[in-house]
């Protein structure tokens, strides 16, 4: 399967590493802890 083969997984989870990071960066800045 290419999405297996082709380390597709690991990009896309990187990515949403990346995209979940900045979601918690923009929620803090507008309800700090």
């Amino acid at each position: 399967m290419e999405y297996f083969k082709d380390n597709f997984y690991d990009r896309y989870e990187d990515t949403y590493q990346k995209t979940l990071d900045h979601m918690f960066e923009c929620l803090e800045e507008v309800e700090p802890y």
